[in-house]
Parts: structure tokens; sequence; C-alpha cells
């Protein structure tokens, strides 16, 4: 009824309150560094100054977490520092979890794509040996995610890495609930 109309029209008028709110502060939000930052970028005459003054400045770059960027994040990345200097990503894909705050996948899995080299630590200097192996026979199988270009690559434990977890039974207990069960015993 009325209520939901009234709820959707207030809904769309808040991104141009809150621009207003900002102006009236002088102040700006991170969102809005980024997108003038990328409109700078990709002026035809500003763009290519500005890179050069931030790969001048910033000959190397080490972006961690790089499975949290966004698109937005990404094409920055790319004008300003692409093909120049040196550019490290680190990230892994299956610990992308920020989806609902804009983070893209694909902006990383296009990236490892484009990556002149691409490493990936053998070892695993945290977890008990016990719960890698464990985890490697989890997701043995051809395919274990569901976007293809994700592999599994299992990794070792630490020479000499104490198990904990060696004597204390079975170190990953699997949950089976069938899709449309409405009893979660079974």
């Amino acid at each position: 009824g009325w209520e939901q109309s009234y709820r959707r029209g207030l809904l769309a008028r808040v991104p141009s309150m809150m621009d207003n709110a900002k102006a009236k502060r002088d102040q700006l939000a991170f969102g809005d560094l980024l997108q003038r930052l990328d409109a700078a970028l990709s002026d035809p005459e500003r763009g290519p100054v500005l890179s050069a003054r931030i790969r001048q400045k910033f000959p190397a770059a080490l972006i961690d977490e790089f499975q949290d960027t966004n698109t937005l994040q990404f094409r920055i990345i790319e004008q300003a520092l692409s093909g120049h200097g040196v550019l490290f990503m680190i990230g892994d894909p299956k610990q992308a979890i920020y989806g609902f705050r804009g983070a893209d996948l694909y902006a990383y899995l296009t990236a490892r794509k484009r990556a002149d080299q691409a490493h990936t630590l053998p070892v695993n200097y945290r977890s008990d040996p016990t719960l890698l192996k464990g985890i490697a026979k989890l997701y043995e199988a051809k395919r274990p995610f569901l976007i293809e270009d994700i592999p599994f690559i299992p990794v070792q434990a630490k020479d000499g890495k104490e198990d904990a977890l060696e004597n204390a039974g079975s170190p990953l207990q699997l949950v089976c609930i069938r899709r449309g069960s409405d009893d979660f015993g079974e």
C-alpha cells in the first residue's frame, strides 16, 4: 500500500540527501574519493599525467587481500599502475567474503589471468597437519568450488609443526542438510 510506496520514495531520495549533506559540510566519503580518482584517471587529458605521477611516487605497490577489491578499485589500479613498475596482488579467492560491501571476486580472477606471474605459498604455518589433510580430503573433488577458475591447491604444514589434533579424534565433522528438509536431524 501507501506505506511501501512511501518507503521506496524515501529510499530513492537517500543518495541525493547524502550528497547534499556532505556538500553542506564540505565532506567526502571514501567512495567519493574513489569515484573522483577514477574520473581523473579516466580523463583523456589529465589521466595519463596523473598515472605517471602516481607511478613516479609509487614505483611498486603491494595490495593485500586483493580478493576483496571491487570493480572500481580494480579499474583505478589498472589505470594507475598496470604495465609499469611492480605490482604485487596478494589474495585468496576462497576467502572472498565481502561481496555484501561491493567486493567483486571476478575482479580478482581477471587480475590473476592478466598477471605475468602467479605464485602459491606451499606451506601453511598456522594450521595443524591433521586439519590440512582433512581439508585436502574434503576438497579433492575435480571441481570443489562453484566457480571453475578457483582451484583447490593443497598445502603442507610447516615441518615440525606440533599436531594438536592428531589424537583428538576426527578434526572435521560434516553435517549435511537436505534441501527442502524440515527435519534438520536427518
